[in-house]
Parts: C-alpha cells; structure tokens; sequence
C-alpha cells in the first residue's frame, strides 16, 4: 500500500480506536512497562488535563542511554513553543481521545514537523496540560528508519510547517521574531544531520546541508562553536585524568 506518512498513520489508528484514552508509539521506540499506568495517574490527579506527557530517554546507535535533557512544560506554551521550546516526541504523549479527535488529529498535509506542529494548536486551543517527570519512553536514535533522520523527509516537511505559522507568529511577536523563529527552526532541523554526515565521515554530504540550509544562519556557527569547545573540553579532561 501507500505510504501514507506519520501524521495520517496515527490519525487512523485514534479513529479506530475505542477507549477513553489514546498513546503513541512510533515503530522505533519502546516503553517503559508502567508508563501507561504512571499518565493516567497524572490524569486522575489533574481533573480537566486533555494530553499528560511524559520524559524520555534517548538511546544512541550503541544502546547507551542518555538524558534528555528536555525542558518539561504545562504553562504558556504559546510563548515558550514561540522561542524555541520543543517538546519530547510523539510516543510520550497519553491523550484523552476526545481532545485529540477535536483538536483534528496531527496535520496530514505535513510529511514532518507534524508533532511540533499539534504542539501549536494544543497551546492555541489553550488545551491543559500535565506532564509525568519520569522517562518512561526510549527515543532510539540509532534506527536506520528514523524519519527525523531522512533529509529529503525533513527538509521537504520544513517549508510547509513554516508558512503554516508565519502570520500568526508575526500577529503574536512580529516580523522579526518570526525570523527568528524560523532560523532557529531550521537550525534544529539541519544542525543533527550535519553531525550525523560528518560522523559517518560524509563530509561532502554535511557540506551540502550547510551550503543549502545553514550557511547564512548564525545560530548554526554558535551551536558548532559551543559543541566543538565541549569536546575539547572533554578531551582535556580524559587527558589530565
């Protein structure tokens, strides 16, 4: 059959499903056994919440675990999705069904960016939120299918994303801020593929994203410069010691 993409594939399966409550679960990820138990938890605890997510890990090509290190939210999600918040992926959200089926499902017409994209209409529809600490979801990076990992995937899912949100970006912080808003995007986007290329010592390839994507956007040289002085660093330190 058809290669219907992410965002359809997940609204199919809420449409057929019965329960009160829907989860996530994309085909390279795994949970922990007591995340379901442990959100619905949350949801008894915080009457009126339509989405309770949960922390993840993020496991490497080698199996080895890491934090996430994401920022875990509930309030003014508006603002903090306008300055560069992203949440954990798509197989840490619990929904209750009914707010998911209102809110009109993930965007079919996006081949990426679908997740980020429901995170704008949650925090316009002013949906409450509740989030369980625990990382109860493995992110596996290492899967050769990671769709976040297919540039051609990606890139194509990146224009339609952004104009989708330009005018109400302008209307919420203006033009600038939209500009902003847009290379800071484009940089989370384009930024892991580069270090992706140039570990796989693709070089022409991490060339090509650059020259095509980043080259004229000065947060991706802030975040080089940072990542290259931490492994310095690093090297130092394993030196010394």
């Amino acid at each position: 059959g058809s290669n219907l993409g992410p965002a359809e594939s997940r609204n199919i399966g809420a449409r057929a499903a019965e329960g009160e409550y829907i989860a996530f679960l994309d085909s390279d990820d795994y949970w922990h056994p007591e995340k379901i138990e442990k959100q619905l938890a949350v949801f008894a605890a915080n009457k009126g919440v339509g989405l309770v997510y949960c922390d993840q890990w993020i496991v490497g090509v080698d199996g080895h675990k890491m934090e996430s290190k994401k920022l875990l939210l509930d309030q003014r999600l508006w603002e903090h999705l306008l300055r560069g918040w992203t949440a954990p992926n798509p197989s840490t959200l619990v929904f209750k069904r009914s707010v998911f089926m209102q809110l009109g499902g993930f965007d079919p017409q996006l081949r990426s960016s679908e997740d980020h994209d429901l995170w704008m209409r949650i925090a316009q529809a002013r949906i409450p939120v509740a989030f369980c600490p625990d990382r109860l979801s493995f992110f596996s990076m290492g899967s050769p299918s990671r769709l976040s990992y297919n540039d051609g995937i990606r890139f194509n899912g990146l224009k339609p994303f952004l104009s989708k949100w330009r005018s109400q970006i302008v209307e919420s912080y203006g033009r600038k801020h939209y500009k902003r808003f847009e290379a800071d995007y484009v940089n989370k986007v384009a930024f892991p593929l580069v270090i992706d290329a140039i570990k796989k010592l693709d070089f022409l390839h991490a060339l090509t994203i650059i020259w095509r994507h980043l080259i004229f956007n000065s947060l991706f040289y802030k975040q080089l410069s940072a990542r290259l002085l931490r492994r310095l660093i690093r090297n130092l330190r394993s030196n010394a010691s």
